[in-house]
C-alpha cells in the first residue's frame, strides 16, 4: 500500500513540524521568564545592598553614640 505509507509519512512530517513549532514557542516563553526573573534579581540585589549600607551606617552611628539600640532588638533583630 504505497498510498497509506505516503499518507502516514505526511502525517508524521506535519506532526514533527508542529512539535518543533511548539518547542520553539516554549523555549521563547522560558527565555522571557528568565529575563523577567533576572531583572527582579538585579533589583532585589540592589535593594539588599542599599539596606545593608543603611544598616551599617545605623550600626556605626549607634556605636559612636554609645547607644545600645541594636542590643535591645532594634535594627539587628530584623536581619
Amino acid at each position: 500500500m504505497v498510498v497509506s505509507s505516503r499518507v502516514r509519512e505526511m502525517v508524521c512530517m506535519t506532526a514533527a513540524k508542529e512539535y518543533r513549532r511548539r518547542k520553539k514557542d516554549y523555549v521563547r516563553s522560558l527565555e522571557r521568564r528568565i529575563a523577567i526573573i533576572e531583572n527582579q534579581k538585579q533589583k532585589m540585589t540592589e535593594e539588599l545592598d542599599s539596606l545593608r549600607q543603611i544598616h551599617q551606617e545605623l550600626t556605626t552611628q549607634d556605636q559612636s553614640n554609645g547607644s545600645a539600640v541594636c542590643d535591645q532588638g532594634g535594627a539587628d533583630s530584623l536581619l
